[in-house]
């Protein structure tokens, strides 16, 4: 609607906003500069374990090309997958369908598909293998996205009993999943496999 409205409507808000992010980006890379001796340089640049420096000196601070087996790994491996230890996010895709069909909930549904996105992009880009972790720890912040698609399902389909017997038992199963995991044995050394 700003947009619509002509260039002054989005220039002093988008102005604003890089004035803002000036002073925290200006000693962010003041930071790398002395610590790492350029303002572009980071401490992935200097890993002491030989594998991570591998991995992190590929392209951009260990991002490079779409690796298929990272996007398997990352979200449905039963080593790492998001789905396989919250199967309940799953939920997410057809409430997400239902937020951008809808009129009232298009932009949170838009926005929040472009954050998975974002994320799905970053994470089948990087190295699979994360160290000692439990679940998908590249994607955790991920999460809040996949969370309005669930909301998004719950309230498109919860009066349904079936809808709702979904939810509940993919959401039961999720936590008892990572719940048992955690309390057993909370990280897999890298020499071990699901």
């Amino acid at each position: 609607a700003a947009i619509g409205r002509g260039s002054a409507a989005w220039t002093r808000p988008a102005f604003g906003f890089a004035l803002g992010a000036a002073l925290p980006l200006g000693a962010l890379l003041l930071y790398h500069w002395g610590c790492f001796g350029h303002p572009l340089r980071t401490g992935y640049n200097f890993p002491t374990d030989p594998v991570f420096r591998q991995w992190h000196s590929q392209g951009f601070l260990g991002l490079s090309k779409f690796q298929p087996a990272a996007l398997w790994g990352r979200y449905f491996s039963a080593d790492d997958g998001l789905f396989w230890y919250s199967p309940f996010l799953l939920l997410a895709a057809p409430g997400l369908v239902a937020l951008i069909r809808s009129r009232e909930w298009r932009a949170e549904g838009l926005f929040s598909l472009l954050g998975i996105l974002i994320f799905l992009v970053f994470s089948t880009c990087i190295a699979f293998v994360s160290g000692w972790d439990v679940g998908p720890r590249y994607i955790t912040a991920a999460l809040p996205y996949y969370l309005v698609g669930v909301a998004g399902f719950a309230a498109t389909w919860g009066d349904r009993p079936w809808a709702r017997g979904l939810l509940l038992g993919l959401t039961a199963a999720s936590i008892l999943i990572y719940t048992t995991v955690a309390a057993v044995f909370p990280h897999f050394p890298d020499n071990f496999s699901n």
